[in-house]
C-alpha cells in the first residue's frame, strides 16, 4: 500500500473526492419544506436519493392531509423520516469502508465465503449494519404507517 500512496501524487489521472454528509438544523422554514437530498441527504455514494425524495413527499402529503393543511403539525409529524433517513448514509459507510486493517481482512476474508453459502442460509447474514437496516425500513415504511392519502385533494 505505501508504494501506491507513493506514487499518487505524480499521477495525471488521479481524482479524489471526500464523503460527506452535509446535516442542517432545519429542513423547513414556514411552509417551505425541502424532501429528498435537498433536506436529509443519505450520504453520496449511498444511492437512494430518489426513493428518499419520493417517500418522503407522499408522507410530507399524507401528514398534510391528516393534519387538514396545518403545516406545523405536518412537519412535525415528519421528523422520525428525515431523522432515520440521515442514519442510513453514516451507517452504511461504516461497512463499506473499513476503518481498520483488521477489517479489511475480515471483509475480504468472509465476503467470498458468504457468496458461496446456500440461499436460505445467506439470506440470514447480515451484510449491512443493523442500524442501517433499522433506518432503512423505518423510512421504507413511512408511506404506509398511517394509511394511504385520501382520494381528494380537497381536505387540503
Amino acid at each position: 500500500m505505501p508504494h501506491l500512496l507513493d506514487r499518487l501524487t505524480g499521477a495525471k489521472d488521479f481524482y479524489f473526492e471526500p464523503l460527506d454528509q452535509i446535516t442542517m438544523q432545519s429542513w423547513h422554514r414556514g411552509r417551505i419544506a425541502l424532501v429528498g437530498d435537498a433536506a436529509y441527504c443519505p450520504a453520496p455514494a449511498v444511492g437512494g436519493g430518489t426513493s428518499l425524495a419520493v417517500i418522503g413527499a407522499y408522507t410530507l402529503a399524507r401528514e398534510l392531509a391528516e393534519a387538514k393543511g396545518d403545516y406545523r403539525r405536518a412537519l412535525h409529524a415528519t421528523r422520525d423520516l428525515v431523522h432515520q433517513s440521515r442514519v442510513i448514509g453514516p451507517a452504511l459507510l461504516e461497512s463499506l469502508v473499513p476503518s481498520s486493517r483488521i477489517s479489511i481482512y475480515l471483509g475480504m476474508l468472509l465476503l467470498p465465503l458468504v457468496t458461496r453459502l446456500p440461499g436460505a442460509l445467506r439470506h440470514n447474514v447480515p451484510l449491512l449494519p443493523r442500524r442501517a437496516v433499522r433506518a432503512m425500513r423505518a423510512v421504507s415504511e413511512a408511506p404506509v404507517r398511517h394509511g394511504s392519502l385520501p382520494e381528494s385533494h380537497e381536505s387540503l
